[in-house]
């Protein structure tokens, strides 16, 4: 039996974190890894020793072998775990970790590269009676022809990685070819291996998983099932266990395929066995992840099994202490990823400085993060920000208690998806389990309009809680306004504000009661009274009610948390509604007082001569050049951004007249990229 005393964690984040809190609890010394951008994170204070990465790419720091490797014996670390992404399905790391007397806490190189790779894992498969989907696979140029007999509409893969990188839908033989180059692009940029393979397109399947874990010894038991259905880009977003929407019959024949296959496989460690599932109740084998999943805490709340206990465990070359009889479901659980995402622009990555998170702190919430209050959104890497998993006695209570845990949590200062999770937990197909993979991309159009409805203010409620923000900021800040202001008079003036919401600016006056605690608002030749209570529990919180024109007394009473950035934008919540409002100028009679600085002016954006960058990032590939003629919807370039593709397209017809960045460059958001000439 090999001893584990001191363990180099080759990730970031939250899941950095979670190692090290069982590593901790099982006495063995860690050492964490971090890029400038992660400096600050709570997971490079955790460990008992942080070393800096040097380099701007993940090429540099994270998927760098020899480095990893040189830090690990400088360190005296005799153990690596990879954690998810990155190097964690990587079989050379694996193989060069243990030829040079590393312990490798995952499974055997040898097993890796037989289940890793979906080809190779999905013959093994067949041969062992696993349903298995028909495929073709090569190059993007075999493959242009070996598709020609196979019917629309197809799904491109990657032949090795997962995470949705790679994949395409394929609709007609029209975008055959250029889905194929993409795909292979996208494989070999984020895998190291353009190898492809298509299948046939099902619609309205379920993605169905099986937690495996296994030691060296050819014990292997599974840790039941999980849905995981609601994605976004082929990606999950919730995901749920024990999974409820299949037969049982059928859920006990996956799980003891997934067993069967890894026990074939010579599997060790923790793994994944996914499969899909369709409507009529048949399933078809994926594809396996060898490694810890994101959504591992979703199985741990259900068994009580700490599944990085187990890997830990196999690495040493301990036996499992369990038969699979003895493992038993108790409850349900749901994990939500809360991202740095817009899912009103495609689910742009979104970066910007957090502000303000909360979630509650409740016995059956469970909070993985590494978020600080005023940290900045990293977007070297993917957009998880936290994962809130939430636990109840039945898959009802569980929902009713992440629907309310969602309606509680704060996070302030970046787009996020926080929103969007509300009004899933909201709908009645999700409640009912009526959900299917393409579920959410199907229903995002009103899954917005219900965000729009539901969890944004009122642009009346925006104006006068965005103003009411300001006055308690104001009241409660000292500053140079504030100390002109006492000393003329305060508040005996009639201040002028500007606010601009939703890209419109607003002028309204107002005068603040200091003795009464009253805020008198005129807007639009309308007259508001904002009441203020003195019960406020936070530094940037507040309770009060409006009275409306004409009113004497309050229609709604508010409890509001609002941050406030350095650009003067000033971020609302209340009741579990929304708004943005930026503070341009405040006017006082006798002299112009800027409170903050004017940076709320807007960003360029992308016009029909412009294309700009949305968000910063790295030209992946450009696909046009100088003289091109362009119809509107031809892809421009593809920029990659939080592990994220985004592509950019042409707005109109056009000539390209300039191509002012290269493919590798990094660009940052509002960079103009592209002139297209329209004339």
């Amino acid at each position: 039996m090999q001893s584990i005393r001191k363990l180099l964690i080759v990730n970031r984040g939250e899941i950095a974190r979670r190692i090290n809190r069982t590593a901790h609890k099982m006495g063995i010394f860690t050492v964490a890894l971090w890029t400038e951008g992660d400096r600050s994170l709570q997971y490079v204070a955790e460990a008992d020793e942080a070393v800096p990465l040097q380099g701007n790419s993940i090429e540099d720091t994270y998927l760098n072998i020899d480095t990893l490797l040189a830090i690990a014996h400088n360190r005296g670390c005799d153990a690596i775990h990879p954690g998810y992404g990155f190097l964690s399905e990587n079989p050379v790391f694996a193989r060069r970790c243990i030829d040079s007397g590393i312990t490798w806490v995952g499974p055997s190189p040898e097993a890796m590269e037989l289940l890793s790779n979906k080809v190779s894992s999905g013959r093994l498969a067949a041969s062992l009676g696993i349903p298995t989907i028909p495929t073709v696979t090569g190059s993007a140029d075999e493959l242009a022809a070996r598709c020609e007999a196979m019917p629309y509409p197809l799904l491109i893969k990657a032949a090795s990685g997962g995470g949705g990188r790679g994949m395409k839908i394929v609709r007609d033989r029209s975008e055959l070819d250029r889905q194929l180059q993409a795909a292979a692009f996208e494989a070999q940029s984020y895998f190291g291996n353009a190898t492809l393979f298509v299948t046939p397109y099902f619609e309205r399947v379920r993605h169905v998983e099986v937690q495996i874990v296994a030691d060296r010894w050819g014990n292997v038991v599974h840790l039941f099932d999980r849905e995981c259905s609601i994605q976004r880009r082929y990606q999950k977003i919730v995901e749920e266990a024990p999974c409820l929407s299949i037969p049982q019959s059928v859920r006990e024949r996956m799980m003891a395929d997934a067993v069967t296959l890894a026990r074939k496989a010579g599997y060790d460690n923790a793994g994944t066995v996914e499969f899909m599932v369709l409507p009529s109740g048949e399933y078809y084998f994926l594809e396996v992840n060898t490694r810890i999943q994101v959504e591992h805490p979703v199985t741990e709340q259900i068994t009580g099994i700490d599944i990085v206990e187990c890997q830990l465990r196999s690495a040493r070359g301990e036996k499992l202490p369990w038969r699979q009889d003895d493992i038993r479901v108790h409850g349900h659980a749901i994990e939500c990823r809360i991202c740095a995402e817009d899912p009103a622009k495609q689910f742009l990555p979104a970066g910007g400085e957090i502000l303000r998170f909360e979630v509650p702190d409740k016995p059956f919430v469970r909070l993985e993060a590494d978020v600080t209050n005023g940290q900045d959104v990293n977007l070297d890497f993917d957009s998880l920000l936290a994962k809130i998993i939430v636990y109840g006695t039945n898959r009802q209570q569980a929902i009713q208690r992440m629907a309310e845990t969602l309606n509680h949590t704060l996070l302030q200062g970046c787009a996020s998806n926080l929103a969007l999770l509300r009004s899933v937990f909201n709908h009645n197909d999700f409640r009912q389990n009526n959900i299917y993979t393409a579920w959410l991309e199907q229903q995002l159009s009103p899954l917005l309009k219900h965000i729009e409805a539901e969890y944004r203010l009122k642009h009346i409620e925006a104006v006068l809680l965005g103003t009411a923000a300001f006055v308690h900021h104001e009241h409660r800040t000292p500053n140079l306004t504030t100390a002109y202001a006492r000393w003329y008079g305060r508040w005996r003036l009639l201040p002028r504000l500007n606010l601009r919401i939703a890209d419109e600016d607003l002028h309204l006056q107002y005068y603040y009661d200091l003795q009464h605690n009253i805020a008198v608002v005129e807007y639009n030749h309308q007259q508001y009274r904002i009441f203020f209570s003195d019960d406020a529990r936070h530094p940037d919180c507040f309770t009060a009610g409006i009275i409306p024109p004409g009113q004497s007394f309050e229609t709604e009473r508010y409890e509001v948390y609002y941050s406030l950035d350095s650009a003067g934008r000033l971020f609302i919540e209340t009741n579990g509604k929304t708004a943005e409002v930026g503070i341009l100028y405040r006017f006082l009679n006798t002299k112009e007082h800027r409170w903050l600085r004017p940076e709320t002016a807007l960003h360029p954006s992308s016009d029909e001569n412009s294309i700009v960058a949305p968000i910063p990032g790295k030209v992946a590939k450009i696909f046009i050049a100088e003289g091109q003629q362009v119809q509107p919807g031809d892809l421009l370039a593809i920029i990659e951004s939080m592990k994220t593709e985004n592509k950019l397209t042409a707005i109109k017809e056009g000539v390209v007249e300039g191509i002012l960045v290269k493919a590798g460059e990094t660009v940052k958001a509002n960079q103009t990229l592209f002139v297209i000439s329209t004339n």
